[in-house]
């Protein structure tokens, strides 16, 4: 029988293997390097998958929009270290409005809107005093000082010519609750008085006179006398829990008369 021989590679073949395994290898080796030593790309801080706020500044209070000196402004500054100018000023807007009272046709709108959220609200309030021409605050401040003495009716009441009543923009309010209370201190702690002080700026108007200001506006507190000044300011007034127009403004007052 004739034995067969085991078949030999062809070393051509075998060369070629080899030399295909050692390439192999190296591109393995090659990848395995690579992906180790690229730096792996940090996040962007400012990209997120989230999504984002924008908040946009608010604008600043604009304290120049209306004038401080100016009889006809809104924001106009009363008080004993600065009269009105003329002195004898009078409102070319005046209407007789809630109640027969009159007062600048400017706050009518609102004040009507504040006695109606007052009825809403179970509140009572009546106008008792608003506008008043230097004539009358003239007479008015005579009968204080005849019956007070000047010195303290210079505490409870403006002279002539200094009185916010004369802008139009001022009305003085009572109330039912304790009818005794309107026009005096204890006012403050009526269910009317504390009503006004949370409320009134809604509409524009402030508490001008308020306790703990007196060298400062001049005046005694006055919970009762609701000054308007806008729905901006007043709403910015309560934010900043700044009391009077002088601090807000920067501008002087005091007890002394100019």
């Amino acid at each position: 029988m004739k034995i067969s021989r085991p078949h030999r590679l062809n070393p051509l073949i075998m060369i070629t293997v080899i030399i295909a395994v050692i390439l192999a290898a190296g591109v393995v080796w090659w990848l395995l390097k690579f992906q180790t030593a690229a730096p792996k790309k940090a996040p962007d801080p400012q990209v997120s998958s989230e999504p984002q706020t924008v908040v946009s500044p608010q604008p600043s209070f604009d304290k120049k929009l209306y004038s401080t000196i100016d009889p006809t402004s809104l924001w106009v500054i009363v008080n004993k270290q600065h009269p009105l100018t003329p002195i004898d000023f009078t409102p070319a807007d005046i209407i007789t409005g809630l109640d027969g009272y009159a007062y600048s046709q400017r706050i009518d709108t609102y004040l009507r809107a504040l006695f109606k959220k007052a009825e809403t609200d179970g509140i009572a309030i009546s106008l008792t005093s608003a506008f008043r021409p230097f004539s009358g605050q003239q007479t008015l401040y005579r009968n204080y000082a005849a019956q007070y003495g000047q010195a303290t009716a210079d505490t409870i009441s403006a002279r002539a010519g200094y009185s916010e009543h004369q802008t139009g923009l001022t009305v003085d309010i009572s109330g039912s609750s304790q009818p005794t209370c309107n026009f005096n201190p204890c006012f403050v702690d009526t269910a009317e008085g504390k009503w006004l002080a949370l409320n009134a700026r809604e509409f524009g108007f402030i508490v001008r006179y308020t306790a703990g200001n007196e060298d400062i506006t001049g005046y005694n507190p006055e919970a009762w006398h609701l000054r308007y000044v806008g729905t901006e300011l007043a709403s910015i007034l309560a934010k900043e829990k700044i009391d009077t127009l002088e601090e807000f403004f920067n501008v002087k007052g005091g007890k002394v008369y100019k």
